[in-house]
């Protein structure tokens, strides 16, 4: 099931239903004062591979079901021919995020990517805003990102994306078609 949020909900980010949201990227930022948040550079190239490594090494134990080995590379290496948008966060010159994505062209949003390193609590969430921030900045037209779907049966990343409380879920269906 694919999960879009409403950009100007996640901007907002009002009410009780986004109080743990905030909360996390108010102790994020609180912890990292000086935290940037901006479109990534060719130079960063090898730094986000190293964070993909890193990520591969710690988070991604956790989420295993993730196989996005081949095209974080691809995306990376082509993000500019690709028309992509790449963002990353960095605290003291060091690259401790990334989120990716992009405007289609039905006016809609979707989100490809997203990666950081461990230990950095409420930074999940702080990138996540920042993208819809961006994405609204860039096309105020745009009312949804698709954050893409997720394929753990026991929740994983589901119950992260439901945080950000989708206003709108596409389901996918798979036919399989017998020989007889």
């Amino acid at each position: 099931m694919d999960r879009h949020i409403g950009v100007k909900k996640v901007m907002e980010l009002s009410g009780k239903e986004f109080k743990e949201i905030r909360e996390n990227i108010n102790r994020f930022k609180r912890d990292y004062p000086d935290v940037i948040f901006r479109r990534a550079k060719p130079e960063d190239y090898q730094a986000l591979i190293n964070l993909k490594q890193e990520w591969n090494q710690t988070l991604g134990k956790k989420y295993s079901r993730i196989w996005d080995d081949q095209f974080y590379k691809q995306i990376i290496e082509n993000y500019q021919e690709l028309d992509h948008l790449v963002f990353v966060a960095e605290t003291g010159k060091q690259l401790i995020g990334m989120v990716t994505g992009g405007i289609l062209p039905h006016g809609q949003a979707w989100g490809a990517l997203s990666k950081r390193r461990d230990g950095y609590d409420g930074l999940s969430e702080y990138l996540n805003v920042e993208f819809t921030c961006e994405i609204h900045k860039m096309d105020p037209k745009v009312e949804l990102i698709n954050l893409g779907s997720d394929s753990s049966p026991n929740g994983g990343l589901r119950v992260y994306k439901n945080k950000f409380r989708p206003v709108y879920n596409s389901e996918r269906y798979r036919l399989i078609l017998k020989n007889e």
